[in-house]
Formats: structure tokens, sequence, C-alpha cells
């Protein structure tokens, strides 16, 4: 999500991961799909349309559309021939900063048949959904949802989803009270807690910076959507070598040592 404004940072870090002669390091081919958001933010927004609705619209339009598209491309079928995606959806993630992150965790949680790695950055799990969108009378909370009274996780069937969150612990209003519905730090946590008890296969980091946002992305085993919004809410500085931790956590071992 909110790409591809920084994809050349990571271009080269990205190649290097596929050259590795260490057999217990070698990754399969992969695919870096930095797609842009429509524009601008919050509720009413494009972004927010797209980022904060409690559905599976979005994750219908990256697999309906925009694979598509990239299959379609004359360059791209050109250039590789034989160029295809997997059809395995344990090789197909999704990552994203802020409401980007919420849009991952909804691209999972409503179509695991398609996305089922994800890593989520300071995930906008709060009420941050249009007041209009139909969907409020499902979740009138957005994706506050998650972890609300309705207990989402919790009374859902446990879907096959590895799940990575992220949240720093002066994050935004972190310091607000539950009722305000748009407390970051609280609504990571208690999703992360949501996950955990479920039985999850989930980690969770809390960060001390105010805000970090990370923007290599998770490597899977055919497909990869990358967060390259390189700030995050109040310009952190997350640091590069975390990817290597996430990467570890997610497949078992580190992946060959990255440039940037």
């Amino acid at each position: 999500m909110d790409g591809p404004s920084n994809l050349n940072l990571v271009r080269n870090a990205l190649d290097n991961l596929t050259v590795s002669t260490n057999p217990k390091r070698k990754l399969p081919p992969l695919v870096v799909i930095a797609v842009e958001n429509g524009g601008n933010d919050g509720k009413g927004s494009e972004r927010g349309l797209e980022y904060d609705t409690m559905s599976d619209r979005f994750a219908r339009f990256i697999n309906d559309e925009v694979l598509p598209a990239v299959l379609n491309n004359q360059a791209v079928k050109t250039a590789y021939p034989n160029f295809k995606f997997t059809d395995d959806p344990s090789g197909k993630g999704a990552m994203g900063c802020s409401s980007g992150g919420a849009a991952a965790l909804t691209m999972g949680w409503f179509r695991p048949d398609l996305f089922r790695r994800l890593i989520t950055y300071s995930g906008t799990f709060v009420d941050q959904q249009d007041d209009d969108a139909p969907e409020e009378a499902t979740y009138p909370l957005g994706a506050w949802e998650y972890h609300s009274s309705k207990k989402l996780i919790e009374n859902s069937d446990k879907k096959p989803l590895r799940i990575f969150t992220h949240v720093s612990e002066n994050d935004n209003r972190a310091n607000d009270p539950e009722e305000t519905y748009h407390n970051w730090v609280m609504a990571n946590e208690r999703t992360a807690a949501a996950l955990k008890a479920k039985g999850y296969d989930s980690d969770q980091e809390v960060k001390e910076w105010i805000r970090d946002s990370f923007n290599v992305g998770e490597m899977c085993d055919g497909i990869v959507i990358v967060d390259f919004d390189g700030v995050g809410h109040r310009n952190g500085k997350g640091p590069a070598r975390d990817f290597f931790k996430r990467y570890k956590a997610l497949f078992g071992e580190p992946p060959h040592m990255c440039h940037f």
C-alpha cells in the first residue's frame, strides 16, 4: 500500500534477496507490486475508502484488477514471457503502515483464500471507516471492531493467516480514552492480544519511538505487496535492520544481506 514513491530506494535490496547461493537463504522468485492510494486521508477520502473499509473490496480490487493488469502489461510480457503469479495464498502477502496497515489485515481477514501473510505497522485499527459506508451496519466502529466489545477476532473462526503487528509506545493519540475509538497504541495492543489469544501465528513489536515506519516489505513465496510510505504519522526513524527480524520470524531463516 501507499506505493510506489520510494521504490528505487529498495530495488537493489529486493534484488539481492534472490541471488544468494546459500540454499538455506535462497528465495524463490518474488514480485513487488507497489500500489498508490487514491489520495487524501481519513474519513471521506479515497485513501480512507480503500484502506479503512471493513470489507473484501480492496482485496478484490488487488486480486481482480491490479494483478491482471500487471500480467497484461506489455512491457512485463516482453521482458518476462513466462511470468505468472502463484496461486498459493500463502505465497501472497500484504504490508502497510497506518491505514495501509489496517488494509493489510483486512485483506487477509476477509479474503484468506487470496492473501495470508500480513505485516502491519502502526495499523489504524480505529474508527476511521466512512460514516456513510454500508459496512457501518455490521462494523459501526470500523477497524476498531477487531478488538472492541464485539470481539470480532475472538468470535470468528480462526483463519490461516501469519501476522506481524507493530506500534510505537507514543503512537498517535496514545493517551486518548477508549471512548474516542482513536487510540492507536490501545488499538494495536488489543488487536495483537486478541490474535495471540485466538492462537494465531502472530508477533507484535512495540517501539519506544514516537512513530515508526518500515518500507522494505515482507518476502513471500510468490508475491509481495509493499508499503513505500517511508515516513509514518510523525516521520519516525524506522531502522531497516528490523526487516531481518521480521523475515526470520516469518520464515525461520534470515534473508541474504541487503544493501541500501
